[in-house]
């Protein structure tokens, strides 16, 4: 696929829309959404790709922690029964879990195809999930690396050393506990963090542990 001229002049939402346009051409070419965590510009992008998107072509998201009822607001109804969620574990070349938000009424055809293709093509171990924020691995997984990292600090160990015990001795990446948040990049913990705070503010002032409020200022 060739980039335009102008392609460095664009927003990222204009860049991805320029690739996924292109890629929802061919024939049952699924189209997947993987740019940042932010409700309202993924909505953006969808309303941009949905006229180019082929009629059985399915349509997902990547997002970690955003409901698929929120980013389906305003979708054509043809379109939001093909919508689903497919959470990619980071790094997808070597985590192989995969989250599946599908659609609650029409969507089963849909899911099981794509859960098809990415059990055999892709090798994925797929989990269903409820649409509920952070769905399983976020409501798990952020909490964690958060607290880990904040005990790290405490217990006065260093990046490196941290990183050394919360490997793959622990089913994570070797980048450790550290790299990996490193690799989610731009703030991303900080933002889901954030996210999951206002969905479940009342229920994390009832837990009443201190760890919990890295969760929004890490």
């Amino acid at each position: 696929m060739r980039r335009s001229a102008s392609w460095k002049a664009r927003t990222p939402v204009a860049q991805a829309a320029a690739w996924v346009i292109a890629a929802a051409s061919y024939a049952y070419a699924p189209v997947i959404e993987a740019i940042i965590e932010k409700a309202d510009v993924k909505r953006s992008l969808y309303r941009r790709i949905a006229p180019s998107v082929a009629g059985h072509a399915a349509i997902s998201s990547n997002t970690s922690t955003i409901c698929r009822a929120d980013l389906v607001v305003e979708m054509p109804a043809a379109l939001a029964d093909r919508f689903l969620i497919t959470h990619f574990f980071n790094p997808p070349r070597t985590m192989r879990l995969l989250e599946v938000v599908a659609a609650p009424d029409r969507g089963k055809v849909t899911s099981d195809a794509v859960i098809d293709f990415a059990d055999r093509a892709l090798g994925k171990t797929v989990v269903r999930c409820r649409d509920r924020p952070g769905f399983i691995a976020n409501r798990l997984g952020c909490f964690w690396m958060q607290v880990a990292m904040l005990l790290a600090v405490e217990q006065g160990l260093t990046v490196e050393e941290a990183d050394a015990v919360m490997g793959n001795r622990f089913g994570i990446p070797r980048t450790g506990v550290f790299g990996l948040a490193d690799m989610q990049g731009d703030g991303a913990q900080r933002r889901i963090g954030r996210h999951l705070a206002e969905q479940f503010g009342e229920f994390l002032e009832g837990v009443g542990l201190e760890a919990v409020q890295v969760w929004v200022h890490l």
